[in-house]
């Protein structure tokens, strides 16, 4: 883990419509994951966060009788770092 001076934003989508993303941001140190914002589920959405805090992601739910146990999410990342010399 890194608590370098800069923040991320993070936007991402669930490959399949009929699938919910359980989306939030923690920490993790040791091995082990500690939310620190609460889980949002959807099927698209964006989040923000220092450097000390990272994304996470889970499968969600399953929508309207669809039998899926796995889904891919697209996912932009950007970084804004603090560079004194410019």
């Amino acid at each position: 883990m890194s608590c370098e001076p800069y923040f991320w934003v993070l936007r991402w989508r669930s490959n399949n419509s009929a699938v919910t993303i359980l989306a939030s941001a923690g920490i993790t140190d040791f091995g082990k994951y500690n939310k620190v914002y609460e889980s949002v589920e959807g099927g698209a959405g964006y989040m923000e966060g220092f450097s000390c805090v990272v994304p996470a992601f889970k499968f969600g739910k399953a929508l309207n009788g669809n039998e899926s146990n796995l889904v891919d999410v697209n996912f932009e990342y950007q970084i804004w770092e603090y560079r004194p010399k410019i």
